[in-house]
């Protein structure tokens, strides 16, 4: 179990403009002499050579086991842009943190998390490479949990900056994923839906099938109605909607809808 020491260490590094109150007339010279020994020995998972990484012949060579080991390296590494991570004055040393874990160690369990989170920092500061870095990690570690959802994010970020093609390419891989999938097909229905009703209408009806929750159903089945009414007039969107209220209740916006449909639109 690391020290009290041996944890300000590594914070004075990851927040080295941070005002540490009364730390000069705390500490003892035990507590420093453990601070020394815990960044000096190469077995312990704070030494300065498992953050820095290794240099020189020893490089190539890190399959010793502990915390020689790239594994630990890669691990020590993360739990530092983790800290760093949490404090905007040191969200570029995060950055850095990641990159180094990525570069260094990509077969790391953890490699595919350190570019989610570094699409995350980037999504935070509003940086235009947010989408990219989304979709970095998700083709990264297609099989992760949480693919489905980097995807999706990448997606929503090219739509919203009017790459249209490219989000709806981000969009179709984001249906791979059966708890991705509806959310995704509604959103390539609405993108389509203009010059498209065709495509808008297959998608909402793909939306409709991959739904999990009534929301997500309901939504879908809407789309449908409204891309009907593109293609074949109001009567054949009023059958969706009288066939929506009748399965799944009414509400007010489904009322207004029939409403407008009966009407003639």
């Amino acid at each position: 179990m690391s020290s009290p020491g041996s944890k300000r260490a590594v914070l004075r590094m990851l927040f080295p403009h941070l005002n540490w109150v009364g730390a000069g007339s705390v500490l003892t010279w035990g507590c420093t002499l453990g601070v020394a020994l815990a960044l000096a020995h190469p077995s312990s998972p704070l030494a300065w050579s498992v953050l820095a990484g290794p240099t020189g012949p020893a490089a190539s060579a890190v399959s010793t086991p502990g915390w020689d080991s790239a594994d630990s390296q890669a691990d020590a590494l993360w739990r530092a842009a983790l800290l760093a991570t949490t404090n905007d004055q040191t969200t570029d040393r995060a950055l850095t943190l990641l990159d180094r874990l990525v570069d260094q160690h990509p077969a790391s369990p953890r490699a595919a998390d350190a570019l989610a989170r570094r699409a995350m920092i980037l999504d935070r500061r509003g940086d235009p490479t947010a989408a990219a870095a989304w979709q970095a990690a998700a083709e990264f570690a297609p099989d992760h949990p949480r693919a489905g959802r980097w995807w999706l994010a990448a997606a929503d970020h090219y739509s919203s900056d009017g790459r249209i093609l490219t989000a709806q390419e981000a969009y179709e891989a984001a249906t791979a994923y059966p708890s991705e999938a509806a959310v995704a097909w509604v959103a390539i229905g609405r993108l389509t839906l203009a010059h498209d009703p065709a495509a808008a209408h297959t998608a909402f009806s793909s939306a409709a099938s991959a739904a999990q929750r009534p929301s997500t159903l309901r939504l879908a089945r809407l789309g449908t109605a409204t891309a009907l009414e593109r293609l074949e007039g109001p009567e054949a969107a009023l059958a969706e909607v009288d066939d929506i209220i009748a399965s799944e209740g009414t509400d007010p916006s489904l009322e207004r809808r029939r409403d407008r449909l009966r009407n003639g639109g």
